[in-house]
């Protein structure tokens, strides 16, 4: 396995690239990122070639729903020139969603984030993403880049379609491409629906990467219900060898968050 840190929850004082020099600091080698569209690429780059960092994973699309056909247009645009970001940082993997992300209701904590509402029945909205994720398989099939489908709890995303792993599976078996894989975030499946490990074990094929916090509360390891000690275990019993990632709002010290973390991962590094 390797092992990537997401800085966007922590350092808030600090300019993301500055944040990225402190998890270099920490031994870590991989970043992900959230929304390219906000950050200065130049100096995201330079950062991330002066600390030799790979960028490892962002999101390919913010605004638009690939549930909504009449948003489909839209979904391939906004995937386009994420595209093109990802070509330039050499990164292997886009995020992408059911539906588009409003930015967080204010006094929030912490911060709830709907997607926009979408009233038409569920059917159908597979249906739609079957498409725009079909369509957008062909755009990246000869890149070498996996889009990564992300469900999201219902608590934290109030309208968000895909909120369990069992949709997000059939929808990646219909579409039938291995450049479409389900980012399972362990956070968020642990509110939606619990039994990580089973879930995680028996469905590998269909997992592109994992996402981890600890549940409820989004905090570091150690400050919820979860034991990634047990998780990190299980994986490596059955040969997972791709990427996990860790995107947490710390409790503790950003830095003694990041030393724990690294502590825990350290057996499992390849």
């Amino acid at each position: 396995m390797f092992f990537s840190i997401c800085p966007e929850m922590m350092y808030p004082k600090l300019k993301l690239e500055s944040r990225i020099a402190k998890v270099a600091k920490h031994g870590f080698t991989h970043v992900d990122i959230w929304d390219w569209r906000i950050r200065d690429l130049d100096e995201l780059q330079r950062e991330l070639r002066k600390h030799d960092m790979k960028l490892n994973a962002f999101g390919g699309h913010r605004d638009t729903s690939t549930s909504r056909a009449s948003e489909k247009a839209g979904f391939l645009k906004e995937l386009r020139a994420s595209l093109e970001v990802a070509e330039r940082f050499e990164c292997d993997k886009l995020i992408v969603f059911s539906d588009g992300i409003q930015p967080a209701l204010a006094g929030t904590d912490p911060p709830i984030m709907p997607a926009k509402p979408n009233k038409i029945p569920d059917k159908e909205k597979m249906r739609n993403m079957e498409e725009a994720f079909g369509d957008a398989v062909a755009l990246v099939e000869k890149s070498g880049i996996t889009l990564l489908v992300e469900a999201l709890n219902e608590i934290d995303h109030p309208d968000y379609f895909l909120s369990n792993s069992r949709s997000t599976f059939e929808i990646i078996e219909r579409v039938g491409s291995k450049r479409l894989r389900m980012l399972y975030d362990i956070y968020h499946m642990q509110r939606s629906e619990g039994d990580i490990i089973h879930t995680l074990t028996e469905n590998l094929d269909l997992v592109g990467y994992i996402h981890f916090a600890d549940s409820p509360g989004r905090g570091e390891p150690g400050t919820g219900e979860l034991d990634l000690r047990n998780i990190l275990k299980a994986l490596d019993a059955r040969d997972y060898g791709r990427g996990f990632g860790f995107e947490y709002r710390p409790r503790a010290s950003d830095d003694k968050t990041l030393d724990r973390v690294r502590e825990m991962v350290s057996p499992y590094l390849r």
